[in-house]
Formats: structure tokens, C-alpha cells, sequence
């Protein structure tokens, strides 16, 4: 919320709570602050979450980087952004006890509802747990005001017993974050209207047995497999890419994405060939995840 104002009064944070603004999870969560309602000092973005279906809010590009990792990680299985620290008082009296001002609506008097950037459900081992992410800039950081209001929110979650996180721009690479992004783009079942059923299953289990033998680059198998099924240049590689997104064909998303990319640098090829061997009749490739 860096850079944020914030012009409503105690009535119109009445009528957000009511509005059920900060409860709820997974399709059913409503941020506490939507894009459009404040000026931002930074870009934001709405983008529609795959794990949770619906739109998230984010007020800086780092925040849109950083839902895109979270969306990847398998561990993660709920994303709340922009969740607010109630009760206030809880947030006032921590501000107290550090000795820092509280943060106040706008010109008055009134407690602002502080917020974290992240609230993410995680499930590891059959455990579900909670974390928190404040998500800044290195540059922000400098600020004293801005670290005041970071303690604040640092002992909010650690009295409720959450792990909380300052994650900057050096936690989320530029190239892993471009390629996530990309692949995502492409996580529907593609060319349902190019291709049969048959003909999708039939071109997913070629790109997978291609593959796994690790040779050319990914535009070179592209263009062999766009002549093969008769396709327009690219096709091939939209099937590609959805195989990449549902993590059919595992991939190290660190890698520079791009059609000159050799395919034994990008996917990975030892967790390709476990997955050939479970397949045993060697028909049950499914295209669509």
C-alpha cells in the first residue's frame, strides 16, 4: 500500500466490512482494497487467478511478479491479497507499544485498517498453513516511515503465531517471472478448434516422446511437428506451452524461454522419462491436464 491515500471515513469502513471486504477464501475472498477505488504512486494490475478463479488486486508490478510465482508454486494453494489487520485496536496497540505512529485515514483522526500485501494458504505434507508477505521495493525500504509501518504489521501476524516474509525485487527473477507469466497465458486447453480430440492427445504424446529425447531446440521441434499435424506455424508451440503451463511436461522455469532454447536445458528431461515409465501402456496422455 506504499504511496497509497486513503479518502474514506469510519463510515465507509463500516460499509466495507459489511461488504465482507477481508473475508473469506479461495473464489469467495473480496480484498480490502480494490484497483480503481485509490490513486497509486505505482501501476496496477487485475489479474484472474488460476488457483483461486477469480480477479486479484495488486498496486505495483512487484506484486503482480510475485502472485505469478505464487500461482506456480505447487505448495500454495490459496492467495488473499490486500488483507486487512483487524481489529484495529490490536494494530493500534502494537503501534503504541513500538513507540511509531499508527497509520491514519487522510486528513483526520481515524485509524486507518492497515493491510499485508499476502496472506497465502500453503499445504505441504498434507499440512495447511498460513503465511504472510509484505511485498516492497528495495528502494522503499529506505524510507523510515515505511519501516515503521512494516514493524507494525511484522508483530500483528507474529502475535497470531504466521510467519511473515519482506520479500523484494531481488526474491522474484525476471527471467522466472516472464516465463510463468507466459506459460500461464496458455493454461486452457488449446486449439480445440484446429484440432480433433484425438489429434490433441495424439500431438501432446509426440511432444512428450520428443521430448524426452532431448535434442534440437524447441522452435526446431515446433516446426517438425506444425508440418507433421499440417498446422500453422506456431500451433505446435501453443501445445507446448499448455503442456509446460499444467506441468505435463516438467520444466526449470529459470531458464530463458525462447524458441532458440534447447530443450535439454529447459525441460526436464530425468522427470520426463519417470513420467514415461508410469506410463505404461503409453496411451494415456491427457492434453488437457
Amino acid at each position: 500500500m506504499a504511496g497509497m491515500r486513503s479518502p474514506y471515513n469510519e463510515k465507509k469502513i463500516e460499509q466495507r466490512i459489511k461488504e465482507g471486504r477481508g473475508q473469506g477464501e479461495g473464489a469467495g475472498y473480496t480484498p480490502w482494497i480494490k484497483v480503481g477505488e485509490f490513486g497509486s504512486k505505482g501501476r496496477s494490475h487485475r489479474l484472474l487467478g488460476i488457483k483461486t478463479g477469480r480477479m486479484h488486486h495488486f498496486f505495483s508490478d512487484l506484486e503482480a511478479k510475485y502472485f505469478y510465482w505464487l500461482e506456480w508454486s505447487e505448495d500454495v494453494v490459496d492467495i488473499r491479497e490486500q488483507y486487512p489487520l483487524f481489529p484495529v485496536s490490536d494494530t493500534e496497540r502494537i503501534a503504541a507499544e513500538i513507540n511509531v505512529r499508527h497509520p491514519k485515514v487522510v486528513g483526520s483522526r481515524i485509524s486507518n485498517v492497515m493491510t499485508t500485501d499476502f496472506l497465502i494458504t500453503t499445504r505441504r505434507e498434507n499440512e495447511i498453513a498460513l503465511e504472510a508477505r509484505s511485498v516492497k521495493y528495495s528502494r522503499d525500504l529506505e524510507n523510515a516511515r515505511t519501516m515503521e509501518k512494516q514493524a507494525i504489521e511484522k508483530e500483528f501476524w507474529s502475535e497470531r503465531g504466521i510467519p511473515w516474509k519482506l520479500v523484494t525485487e531481488a526474491s522474484v527473477p525476471a527471467i522466472r517471472v516472464k516465463n510463468i507469466k507466459k506459460l500461464l497465458g496458455y493454461y486452457s486447453p488449446p486449439l480445440e478448434d484446429v484440432l480433433s480430440d484425438r489429434q490433441r492427445e495424439a500431438l501432446t504424446k509426440e511432444w512428450i516422446e520428443a521430448l524426452a529425447m532431448a535434442r534440437g531446440t524447441l522452435g526446431e521441434l515446433a516446426s517438425i511437428l506444425d508440418a507433421r499435424y499440417d498446422l500453422a506455424k506456431g500451433n505446435s508451440l501453443t501445445m507446448f506451452y499448455h503442456l509446460a503451463a499444467r506441468k505435463i511436461v516438467p520444466v526449470r522455469i529459470d531458464v530463458k524461454l525462447q524458441l532458440s532454447t534447447k530443450v535439454a536445458s529447459f525441460v526436464d528431461i530425468a522427470a520426463l522419462e519417470n513420467r514415461l515409465a508410469l506410463e505404461s501402456s503409453g496411451d494415456n496422455y491427457e492434453y488437457h491436464a
